[in-house]
């Protein structure tokens, strides 16, 4: 998501560390907007099961959904708002995503629809959770939805500037992603035809995403490389685990 990125960081200096608990980030506000007009209504409410729908003359349906994630020890809570619409009947494209905390604007994204494939998920698949392992938030979104091996945008907390930024390491990663939040590892299952599977294993060293382990099951077996003095080497061939 390289196209017009706004970041609102906001003018009154305060601290929303009472949304969290002690040891919570200092944010600076600059520019701080009128809270949404829904913004009071979605807090009594669930806001996953929240839409609000316009549909114009070009048949055309533009929608807002909303996610609320709770405040951690590092982050405040935080609302997300996503427009999106809908320009057939099963294909979505996002448009705008803004970040609310303590009823105001936080950072604004506008999307360009060249950016993403079609997508069949109204939401983009949109999730919050803590995906460099080090306490701090980031979210992500589904650039292509269609086939065996989606790809997303990433978004990690920067705390040296208080905003999320985008993470292109991780956006290199295609197919069915899980973070094994326990392990702290990262793992990823790909297909390439229905006798080509890839299963990754990721991990950060040093503060760098690194592979770890791939697995690739092709007719009838399966090799498994582990990382080794800086390189993946074959370490195992066994028969597939796939079945059929």
């Amino acid at each position: 998501m390289y196209s017009k990125l706004v970041v609102f960081i906001m003018l009154v200096s305060c601290s929303i560390g009472s949304l969290a608990n002690s040891g919570g980030i200092q944010f600076d506000f600059q520019d701080a907007k009128k809270p949404s007009c829904n913004y009071k209504i979605l807090k009594e409410q669930n806001l996953l099961d929240y839409n609000h729908n316009t549909i114009l003359k070009d048949k055309s349906r533009y929608y807002v959904k909303y996610m609320k994630c709770p405040a951690t020890d590092l982050m405040p809570e935080l609302l997300f708002e996503l427009k999106g619409v809908q320009k057939e009947d099963t294909h979505y494209y996002p448009q705008k995503l803004t970040i609310w905390t303590n009823e105001q604007i936080l950072q604004e994204f506008e999307f360009d629809e060249d950016d993403f494939a079609p997508c069949t998920l109204d939401d983009f698949g949109l999730e919050y959770g803590d995906y460099r392992f080090d306490g701090y938030g980031g979210f992500c979104i589904l650039s292509t939805s269609m086939g065996k091996n989606p790809s997303y945008y990433f978004w990690l907390w920067d705390k040296e500037n208080n905003c999320f930024v985008e993470d292109h390491d991780l956006e290199q990663i295609n197919g069915s992603i899980t973070f094994e939040y326990d392990k702290e590892l990262i793992s990823v299952a790909g297909s390439a035809g229905n006798d080509y599977h890839e299963f990754k294993i990721y991990k950060y060293i040093d503060g760098k995403l690194t592979l770890i382990e791939k697995a690739i099951d092709t007719r009838g077996y399966r090799k498994i490389y582990r990382l080794e003095d800086g390189e993946l080497k074959l370490k195992e061939i066994t028969e597939s685990q796939m079945l059929g």
